[in-house]
């Protein structure tokens, strides 16, 4: 999904929870949770986005 919406032109950022690793060369930002993997880590992820915006 990432690329595609790279394509179109959005500013995105992949954000792997999967057990291989961060994906190597992407022309978009790749982050990575580390030490929680699936729903935990895209749980985290979302948690700290909230909790930037809602400060």
């Amino acid at each position: 999904m990432a690329d595609e919406l790279h394509r179109q032109g959005y500013d995105v950022t992949h954000v792997d929870v999967g057990p291989e690793g961060a994906l190597p060369g992407q022309p978009y930002a790749v982050t990575v949770v580390p030490g929680l993997r699936y729903e935990d880590a895209g749980a985290a992820h979302i948690q700290g986005l909230v909790e930037r915006l809602t400060g």
